[in-house]
């Protein structure tokens, strides 16, 4: 089947040629009627596959698409969506996409890495006062995150930036 040979291409990273094959088996009738979440995760992963290749456009298409579908990965559809926005340039987007990963999907993994992003977003915007309290509500809260020591790092860094010595001392 072509998603079966796109997967293939896609775990081998000739992302070209797996898009080449999510988009044939997308293309064909009923599929998403008969095997709703394989036809899903098809889209998923052309959403990935044009990511990398930084067609933006179409993997925000295919990331709206499964997030429309209330599909078991939408979480994930919601940060790439934020990510793709980020490189946009369009910060408020980007974080509005992340505050409706804990607001929908309040038991996501991805919670931690959405605050973590909303709070660099606010730190790259100068807005030091925001950064710090989502980094420090991703350490009150996510006490086993994989970004812990991340958070800490550029917590210390906004207050830095905001002329806080001490506190960033602290973090470092």
């Amino acid at each position: 089947s072509y998603y079966n040979l796109a997967y293939c291409y896609f775990q081998k990273k000739e992302y070209s040629t797996a898009l080449k094959h999510f988009t044939t088996y997308l293309s064909i009738d009923n599929y998403y009627d008969k095997t709703p979440d394989i036809y899903l995760d098809a889209n998923m992963r052309s959403a990935d596959c044009n990511f990398i290749l930084k067609k933006y456009e179409a993997a925000l298409d295919n990331y709206d698409y499964v997030i429309s579908k209330n599909s078991k990965s939408a979480d994930y559809a919601l940060f790439q969506r934020a990510m793709i926005l980020g490189l946009q340039n369009k910060p408020e987007d980007k974080i509005n996409s992340l505050k409706r990963i804990a607001k929908e999907y309040p038991k996501s993994d991805l919670n931690d890495d959405a605050i973590f992003e909303i709070a660099a977003t606010r730190n790259q915007q100068g807005q030091y006062d925001n950064a710090i309290k989502a980094y420090q509500y991703i350490i009150d809260n996510f006490t086993r995150s994989e970004l812990l020591s991340k958070t800490h790092l550029n917590l210390g860094t906004a207050y830095r930036n905001k002329n806080n010595p001490t506190d960033a001392l602290t973090e470092f």
